[in-house]
């Protein structure tokens, strides 16, 4: 049914005429940016549905070449021929498998399936046949998933490596939050082979099969963990032998706050992370930590990337000499990474999708997928849908900034923000959160907020005392930030799962 589709494309091409919007003069239209060009853009209208979207993912047909950006939505999974990037084709839409709405939703691919998880209660991982698409002869439609598997509730993140086979559900209801190793080389029975939960709840990760120079460890294959409000976040465990897997390292960072998600360099000597949370907290520019790994037992956080703007951090991906990194309000950041053997790493070029500010916060980009052959980048935005962007010619733009190794920067007083430090238990946390202030304050007011700011929660107690017990039955499942007595300047965040 190719042929059809192609018709499709090209009745697509031929009626909206669509125009690249070269980058000129510092602009693509009404967007900021350098050194990239918006290819098109679609609504979340046009894409299924009016709902926001999250993560993303991409697939490139073996058979004919044609590239798909996987749209993670609110409600479903929008798949999207971008082929022609400028003319967009919706193929189809997967529904969630639970109703309604749920902010996350995570997206991979192996041997030609899409795996997908939500944080929705009993949504467990969809699992489509990519090949499917081929055979779609009026788009869009509404797809069916190939096969399901309900070997767990709801789930924050999926990793998998494709060279093993293995996926990897990061951050569900089971294993303390920790991975499972799930066997998917038949893509359409997957089967549980082990999980790791010594080290609490994960919030992302990669799995790699280790090329790096550590001689250890070559070979292995490597679950590389963002462990959120963890002390030390940055956590790597030998995942080899599924029943048995064997812990490795964790470490901790400088002005830590969440430890979100991260991605390796391609030679596996460098780790690059992001905090999610640090620069609403700590009140500076987005900072992205570059660890050295080369001794896998002991990493060393070697410094920071400052960016020039203060937007929070959120999914980033590395190829080649450079990381993409969607930073929400800043949008789509390319930073150049050939440098960070002498600490040097330089932004070299930016497409931002969210022209109104640059403020920390959670508004703009969620994720950016950069692997097509074509050079086509794929950004999400989450209210304002899917932007196809592409790079011009990099040539001369390389890394010559220094890496900044400060351990905090001299604008945060550390002895200040002490004085609004509490500790949350257990975290993820079912029912009942119990509150501690760390220095003896009493606690008159505690707000939950959502990741995208809103407000679900606000307590003014009576009886005011330095512990609280607060009652979390009636929450959705998800992540949140708390806040205690009103103190915009230092939040943690916890999972209710």
């Amino acid at each position: 049914m190719r042929t059809l589709l192609s018709l499709s494309l090209l009745l697509a091409t031929t009626l909206s005429i669509a125009q690249v919007t070269p980058c000129i003069d510092g602009f693509a239209g009404i967007y900021p940016c350098d050194k990239i060009d918006l290819m098109s853009h679609m609504t979340p209208g046009q894409l299924g549905s009016p709902a926001g979207l999250n993560d993303i993912w991409g697939w490139t047909d073996p058979l004919d070449g044609h590239e798909y950006a996987l749209v993670g939505k609110r409600d479903g999974t929008a798949f999207v021929d971008v082929t022609d990037p400028q003319n967009p084709v919706l193929v189809g839409f997967l529904p969630s498998t639970t109703a309604g709405e749920n902010t996350w939703r995570d997206i991979k691919v192996y041997a030609d399936h899409a795996f997908i998880v939500s944080e929705a209660s009993g949504h467990g991982m969809q699992i489509y046949d990519l090949n499917g698409l081929r055979d779609i002869a009026f788009p869009p439609v509404t797809i069916i998933e190939s096969a399901h598997y309900n070997g767990f509730s709801n789930c924050h993140n999926l990793a998998i490596n494709e060279e093993t086979g293995y996926a990897y559900p990061i951050g569900t209801n089971l294993f303390s939050g920790g991975p499972h190793f799930i066997n998917i080389q038949d893509p359409q029975n997957p089967v549980l082979e082990g999980s790791f939960s010594d080290e609490g709840y994960s919030h992302d990760g990669q799995v790699v099969s280790y090329i790096g120079p550590d001689p250890d460890y070559q070979g292995a294959e490597i679950y590389v963990g963002f462990h959120g409000s963890s002390p030390e976040g940055f956590i790597l465990v030998d995942v080899t032998v599924k029943n048995d897997p064997q812990f490795i390292s964790r470490t901790g960072y400088d002005c830590q706050d969440y430890s979100h998600q991260g991605w390796l360099t391609p030679d596996h000597r460098y780790g690059i992370l992001s905090d999610e949370l640090d620069e609403g907290a700590f009140g500076y520019n987005t900072r992205t930590r570059i660890f050295n790994i080369e001794d896998l037992d002991n990493p060393v956080m070697i410094g920071n990337f400052i960016s020039s703007v203060t937007s929070t951090d959120h999914n980033l991906y590395t190829m080649g000499d450079h990381a993409f990194m969607s930073n929400y309000t800043a949008g789509l950041r390319v930073v150049d990474i050939s440098g960070l053997d002498d600490m040097l790493a330089s932004e070299v070029a930016y497409f931002d999708v969210h022209p109104s500010d640059n403020n920390a916060g959670y508004s703009g980009s969620w994720s950016n997928y950069p692997y097509f052959a074509s050079g086509s980048i794929v950004v999400t935005h989450r209210t304002d849908g899917l932007f196809i962007v592409k790079m011009q010619d990099l040539l001369g733009a390389t890394a010559v900034d220094p890496i900044d190794t400060n351990i905090c920067p001299a604008e945060v007083s550390v002895a200040e923000l002490e004085k609004f430090l509490f500790s949350m238990t257990p975290n993820p946390v079912q029912d009942q959160l119990l509150i501690s202030s760390l220095d003896g304050k009493q606690i008159t007011q505690i707000e939950i907020l959502d990741l995208t700011g809103r407000k679900v929660m606000n307590l003014f107690l009576n009886g005011a005392a330095s512990q609280q017990v607060i009652d979390l039955q009636s929450l959705e499942l998800g992540a949140y930030l708390l806040r205690v007595n009103g103190i915009t300047s230092y939040t943690k965040t916890f999972i209710k799962n």
